[in-house]
């Protein structure tokens, strides 16, 4: 899968249920891990994740 800054994504644990993410930004150590940016009601939230724990979403 592809992945690139601001596509849309979701992590893979839970099918049914999924916060949408957008991506901000990557690891350039080579680890493949996203910086992911979402909001928790009005609070901005960010994360890294694995490239494996994430879908795009259309």
């Amino acid at each position: 899968m592809e992945l690139k800054i601001g596509d849309v994504v979701c992590l893979k644990s839970d099918p049914n249920v999924y916060i949408r993410m957008t991506i901000n930004g990557y690891s350039h150590d080579g680890n493949d891990y996203w910086t992911c940016a979402w909001f928790d009601k009005y609070e901005l939230r960010q994360a890294s994740f694995h490239k494996d724990a994430l879908r795009k979403l259309e």
